[in-house]
């Protein structure tokens, strides 16, 4: 019931590990806790080195689950140019969060908590992730009070999320209250659904939060996103919080009850959409409301710029 990793379970802040020729091929389960890759749960400052060194197989976690770790709890880099080992882990959830690299990225209870990703070039990450609760391509959510810096375009593909999911984003489940994300272009190719919400980019915004980026850089939904019998669009599913959504261009299939080609559902906010395209072979499928660029709105102004 406890956390589970396939190195370790659990490891503390300002800790560095050496792999060295280790090939890890196996299934770890926690009926409780977390479970990931390398660790259950890391603190900050976490430093691996890894040589000739792979980790595979399957993560299955209650609270948190993700391909290197279940929680990340503070500032952490994960650096793609020396570190990809356990790149190959397929994560299943069980009615928390869930995560190619880590299901939660969690504030440290001193400081500011900033997780970085960078690259040598661009950056592309396999997403294998199913199972039940909250599902993102990179995190399922992080929590109130972090920053996500992602320093290179970055493509996620593969798979988030599944019918038993409730929320799906192909970066990011859920957005948390006084979250900052700074990042460059972004691309999803990978097929995400939600049987709540589900988003091409994020499953879930119920809190404003900022979002920063190079004017130049793009955003571009590129494969199906499914909401079942909930919300599903090419940014996000379900919105409940006055944001402004960055010009995007979805060129996907957006399917649910309630679809729409940059959101699915806009409920008790007010929204700012900066230059919407929906567009090439686009198509938007919703069995109770559906439209270009918003599904259902509900109590809520739009306003399309």
């Amino acid at each position: 019931s406890g956390n589970v990793g396939m190195i370790v379970a659990d490891i503390g802040d300002d800790v560095s590990l050496t792999l060295t020729n280790v090939d890890v091929n196996m299934t770890v389960e926690s009926s409780g806790g977390n479970a990931g890759g390398i660790a259950g749960s890391v603190g900050k400052d976490f430093q691996v080195t890894s040589t000739g060194s792979t980790i595979a197989g399957t993560v299955k976690g209650q609270a948190a689950a993700g391909g290197y770790f279940g929680t990340v709890t503070g500032s952490y880099t994960w650096d793609r140019s020396s570190t990809t080992l356990a790149d190959g882990v397929s994560v299943v959830g069980n009615g928390g969060y869930n995560g190619q690299f880590a299901g939660k990225l969690c504030k440290a209870r001193k400081g500011d908590t900033v997780f970085t990703v960078k690259n040598s070039g661009d950056i592309t990450l396999e997403a294998k992730v199913s199972g039940t609760g909250t599902s993102g391509g990179l995190f399922g959510v992080c929590e109130a009070g972090t920053k996500l810096e992602i320093e290179n375009a970055l493509t996620v593909q593969g798979t988030v999320g599944n019918n038993e999911a409730a929320a799906a984003g192909g970066l990011l489940g859920k957005i948390e209250a006084d979250f900052t994300l700074n990042m460059k272009s972004f691309q999803n190719n990978a097929s995400v659904v939600g049987t709540q919400a589900s988003g091409g980019m994020f499953g879930e915004i119920s809190s404003p939060f900022k979002m920063t980026k190079p004017s130049d850089a793009e955003i571009n939904i590129n494969r199906a996103v499914g909401g079942g019998n909930g919300s599903a669009g090419g940014y996000a599913g379900k919105v409940s919080a006055g944001i402004s959504v960055p010009s995007l261009t979805v060129d996907a299939i957006v399917s649910g009850a309630n679809a729409g080609g940059i959101l699915g559902e806009a409920t008790n906010c007010c929204i700012l959409i900066e230059k919407p395209s929906v567009t090439g072979t686009a198509q938007v499928h919703g069995s109770a409301a559906a439209g270009g660029i918003v599904g259902l709105v509900s109590e809520s102004a739009v306003e399309l710029q």
